[in-house]
């Protein structure tokens, strides 16, 4: 008897928290259509803009409406210096300035469209980064990958006593024999290299985002190597042959501005969260006035090398 009351007793406690339980809708408020612009300044290279319509529903296929009917401006130091014209380029919609950004700089690129509401964003030009390549060779492989031998790059990297933000990339490159003699070109077509980085004598290694299989790319603070000379071997798995034809590389060091440098964290963050429950959605930074994206600024230094 006793244990049909306690039957009873829990059936009633069922059915009135089921009774209690009502779906909610929550109504965020939309603020409207915005412009979405992203522009990456290089130091002493043309000015590109690419414009997008937000929207309230989000378009899970990656297909944006493209503007086309925008008039975007670039001031320097609060100065128009030139208008970015509308040119497609393999397919998709550019503006693209023919006047260069210079160093010591702030930028400024600012859309106009017709039915949004202005967006503009500003970034100062950053100073080009401090390093060389010490070193390119091979040794037979020691269990990293398929192939029979891994190629390793070691660089130097010096950094001002200033806070700085790097972008690292490395390519295969070829030279070219021009009417002032053999020069180096980078193969861009091929793709770029995929590389493992370590700092050689470190006991805190500066680099946020190691991955065991390499990266095509790699960003990084100072933040763990402020004002002192680091160190790097690179990791390039056998991606080079050991003919005469395919012995030369390309490294990029970007110097990068801090706006550059929370945009991609902020991005990766939420494509690594993307999906999961247990983790807080990341916001992509965003500096774009009245609207969404980015305008940030980077400088190129860039070194040969033929492997030894």
């Amino acid at each position: 008897m006793k244990n049909i009351k306690y039957t009873i007793a829990l059936f009633l406690i069922l059915i009135s928290v089921v009774a209690c339980v009502r779906k909610v809708v929550i109504d965020i408020p939309y603020e409207g259509d915005r412009i979405t612009m992203y522009s990456y300044i290089t130091q002493d290279s043309n000015v590109y803009a690419r414009l997008t319509k937000s929207g309230r529903q989000i378009d899970f296929s990656g297909n944006f409406t493209t503007i086309t009917n925008g008039n975007v401006m670039l001031l320097e130091n609060d100065i128009t210096v030139a208008t970015l014209a509308n040119t497609n380029i393999n397919g998709a919609n550019w503006y693209i300035s023919n006047y260069k950004a210079k160093a010591n700089k702030t930028y400024t690129v600012k859309a106009i469209v017709p039915n949004l509401p202005n967006a503009q964003g500003s970034d100062a030009t950053v100073s080009k980064a401090a390093f060389k390549i010490d070193s390119f060779y091979f040794k037979p492989n020691s269990g990293m990958g398929n192939n029979t031998t891994t190629d390793f790059v070691r660089i130097t990297i010096a950094d001002p006593a200033t806070e700085n933000y790097y972008l690292l990339k490395i390519f295969k490159a070829d030279t070219n024999t021009a009417a002032t003699g053999p020069r180096y070109i980078i193969n861009e077509n091929s793709g770029s290299v995929r590389f493992i980085a370590t700092a050689i004598a470190e006991t805190q290694d500066p680099f946020e985002f190691l991955d065991p299989y390499g990266v095509n790319e790699l960003y990084f603070s100072d933040a763990k190597f402020n004002g002192k000379t680091l160190a790097v071997k690179l990791d390039l798995d056998g991606y080079f042959s050991n003919g005469a034809s395919d012995n030369k590389i390309a490294v990029i060091l970007k110097s990068i501005s801090k706006n550059y440098y929370m945009h991609r964290v902020s991005a990766d963050n939420q494509n690594i969260n993307s999906g999961n429950p247990f983790v807080e959605p990341a916001q992509i930074f965003s500096n774009i006035m009245g609207g969404y994206g980015i305008v940030a600024t980077s400088a190129d230094s860039v070194a040969f090398k033929r492997k030894q």
